[in-house]
């Protein structure tokens, strides 16, 4: 988890440890991850029940009752990680497009480490008064700062393609963080019916 600062203030002094060190899934997920997930989400979780949301013209600030908070939360925990495992997959396929093969491992590194800053930005989702999509742009575009060193130095790709394939690399995960961020903030301005999520936290008992 420590690696997501340090990535925004020295990306090519730690993509060169990250690319070194070759970590396998156990290691990013538990150590990295998973732990950044949980706290900053919880973190985000706790300020909306806590301290509420500014909602409407008049910018007042909203309680966010328990319930509502713990399911956008577990929401986001879900479509972040969906974000790095899917999306892993779609960069692999774009990547081998470009003549070149690309394992999934190096593509789940490089998302894992270079979202990153992306998943930072809920400490600042966390303040009442910031807008969340503010928020979010500012992490993505950390995120697309990271993965500018990120990408070649972990998928190799050839000089000539490098630029292409981090382009596109972007573009996707920008476009498919943004509809996860809408999707969660759906869930929590209770806009969608979930009804659906509701089943799946009693089956689980939670």
């Amino acid at each position: 988890m420590i690696q997501a600062p340090l990535l925004i203030l020295d990306p090519t002094g730690n993509w060169e440890k990250i690319a070194k060190a070759q970590r396998g899934y156990l290691f990013i997920c538990l150590l990295h991850l998973l732990p950044l997930l949980v706290i900053t989400i919880g973190l985000e979780v706790y300020a909306l029940i806590h301290l509420g949301e500014r909602r409407g013209i008049t910018d007042q600030y909203s309680k966010i009752s328990e319930l509502v908070a713990l399911r956008y939360g577990a929401v986001q925990f879900g479509l972040n990680l969906l974000l790095i495992l899917c999306g892993a997959k779609l960069v692999q396929k774009l990547a081998n497009n470009f003549h070149a093969q690309h394992t999934y491992h190096q593509c789940f590194t490089a998302l894992a480490y270079g979202l990153s800053p992306l998943f930072l930005g809920r400490i600042l989702d966390a303040v009442p008064f910031l807008n969340s999509w503010a928020c979010f742009g500012i992490g993505m575009m950390l995120s697309v700062a990271v993965l500018y060193q990120g990408i070649p130095l972990l998928l190799k790709p050839d000089y000539a393609k490098a630029l292409g394939l981090y382009f596109v690399t972007v573009a996707l995960m920008s476009g498919l963080a943004a509809a996860a961020h809408l999707l969660a903030l759906l869930i929590l301005h209770e806009k969608i019916n979930a009804g659906v999520f509701d089943k799946i936290r009693h089956v689980f008992g939670l």
